[in-house]
């Protein structure tokens, strides 16, 4: 019986295999965090450079660490003795990889890539995508335009909000910080700060923002204070951000340089990099505008 490791980014591990990766997923976690500060120091990562997926260690948007487990479990069954005659991938990137291993532990196994990506059409479609959820932010806004004017210190919460944030009532379905606004001790000075989610069609974001200039909810919004030229800025620097990462180190002894390359052509022309850097835009705006700021309540899940 032919003898096969599925190493695809959804492929299904055996029970055996699975409970392998289980046993070593602390030690690699430990390495790969040591990899990314390595990453970060030899390219002298600074400021806005770690909205990249390569350095920020946001693994729900990096697919390194899940790769460096498949490498590490390839690498651990290979040191046992075991013997493959055919190992799956679904990336060139990792198949670079696993020939490396091979080769160390003198291996025949066949490597089988299995992937239908076409990354001209994928950077294609960011771009476009990216241009399209920009418009989408920055001219609803201009409909149904609203600008919070206080002299007095305000706390924001970091959060989340979709189209389906606000029920018929105007009133917010606060899914990530249930009840904490009715029990902040000043609760007048607290405003939620959201970041829009899972928008599609422009129609959702005409109600999203038509609902929000109605509401008596402090949300504060940063479509209302960036200037156009900010999402040029910023879809500018989804384009040149991800060009400062030059050196790439090796991890364990082997040339991982295009499976980081992978998270670094993915940043290119994305929204995710767009939408960070105008994160970062909106608060020297909120200044210019006056508004005092005295801390902020940070949504973190992980």
């Amino acid at each position: 019986m032919e003898s096969i490791l599925d190493l695809r980014d959804d492929g299904r591990l055996s029970a055996e295999n699975a409970k392998s990766i289980s046993l070593i997923a602390t030690d690699v976690r430990i390495e790969y965090n040591k990899y990314v500060a390595d990453l970060v120091k030899v390219n002298n990562i600074a400021g806005m450079q770690f909205f990249l997926k390569a350095t920020c260690r946001d693994t729900g948007m990096s697919r390194t660490l899940d790769r460096f487990y498949r490498i590490a479990l390839l690498e651990l069954k290979l040191k046992e003795g075991v013997s493959f005659d055919c190992i799956v991938t679904s990336s060139e990137s990792l198949a670079f990889v696993v020939r490396q291993l091979l080769t160390n532990y003198k291996s025949c196994a066949n490597i089988q890539i299995e992937s239908s990506q076409n990354s001209l059409l994928m950077f294609i479609m960011a771009f476009l995508k990216n241009i399209y959820r920009c418009f989408n932010h920055w001219f609803w806004p201009k409909i149904f335009r609203f600008k919070i004017e206080l002299s007095e210190p305000i706390v924001l919460l970091d959060t989340f909000l979709s189209k389906d944030s606000f029920n018929k009532n105007l009133k917010l379905n606060d899914r990530y910080f249930p009840g904490l606004v009715d029990h902040f001790r000043e609760r007048d000075s607290l405003y939620y700060l959201p970041t829009l989610s899972k928008f599609k069609y422009p129609w959702e974001w005409f109600k999203f923002f038509q609902d929000a200039s109605r509401t008596t909810e402090n949300i504060l919004l940063k479509e209302n204070y960036l200037k156009f030229v900010d999402y040029l800025s910023a879809i500018w620097k989804s384009i040149t951000l991800p060009k400062v990462i030059k050196k790439i180190p090796e991890w364990r002894g082997l040339n991982v340089s295009k499976i980081v390359l992978d998270d670094i052509q993915s940043d290119r022309f994305s929204f995710s990099i767009t939408q960070a850097v105008l994160i970062y835009y909106s608060f020297k705006r909120y200044q210019e505008q006056g508004l005092l700021i005295r801390g902020v309540i940070d949504w973190f899940e992980n």
